[in-house]
C-alpha cells in the first residue's frame, strides 16, 4: 500500500494494484462455496467442498448440483481415472444445463478441469442466475418480465416450473 499526503493534510491510502481483484475472487470462492455445500447437503450427498476449483474438477460434485437443481438424472462416474473421464462427466451437467437455458458464454468442460477459477466462477454464477434467482420469480413477476429477453427467460421459468413439481433425484454414481 502506498500512504501519500495531499495538500490539505489528508493521508489518503492506495492498495496496491490487483489487491482489490484478489479480494473480490476470495470473498466469490467463499459465498459459492458455501451455496454449493448447500447444494449437496439439499440432496443429502455427502461430498463436501473444501476447494471450489479442484473439487468441481472431476465432475461429480457438479453433477450432484445440477442434478438436484434441475431435477435431471444425470449419471457419471464416481472415480473418474484420467482426464477424458472427468470431461465426460463435466459435459453430461454442462449439457443439462445449456438444455435448460443456462447461458455458459465462453465454458466447456475443458474450462472445469484445467480449474480455471474465473471460469468455474463464473460457471456457478450462471448457476446462481439459472436456477436460484430464476426459482425466486417462478411464481411471481421478475425483472426479465420487462427486459428483452423476456420471452427466453419465460421458457426457462416454464422447464424450472416442470421441474419443481417432480421429486428431484440425486445424481447416478455408476
Amino acid at each position: 500500500m502506498e500512504t501519500t499526503e495531499d495538500e490539505d493534510s489528508h493521508i489518503s491510502v492506495t492498495p496496491q494494484p490487483g489487491l482489490k481483484d484478489k479480494n473480490w475472487v476470495n470473498v466469490q470462492k467463499i459465498t459459492f462455496t458455501r451455496w454449493i455445500n448447500a447444494q449437496l447437503r439439499v440432496n443429502e450427498s455427502e461430498k463436501e467442498v473444501v476447494n471450489l476449483t479442484s473439487d468441481l474438477s472431476d465432475g461429480v460434485v457438479l453433477a450432484v448440483v445440477v442434478s438436484g437443481l434441475s431435477g435431471q438424472k444425470i449419471t457419471v462416474n464416481p472415480a473418474p481415472t484420467g482426464r477424458f473421464g472427468k470431461l465426460i462427466n463435466v459435459e453430461k451437467s454442462l449439457s443439462v444445463m445449456r438444455k435448460l437455458g443456462l447461458e455458459l458464454v465462453n465454458i466447456d468442460a475443458s474450462d472445469v478441469v484445467n480449474k480455471n477459477e474465473k471460469l468455474i466462477l463464473a460457471l456457478i454464477w450462471s448457476m446462481i442466475q439459472g436456477f436460484q434467482i430464476t426459482d425466486m420469480s417462478v411464481d411471481g413477476f421478475s425483472s426479465s418480465d420487462t427486459d428483452a429477453g423476456a420471452v427466453k427467460s419465460s421458457k426457462r421459468h416454464k422447464k424450472l416450473k416442470k421441474r419443481k413439481k417432480k421429486k428431484v433425484p440425486t445424481a447416478t454414481l455408476r
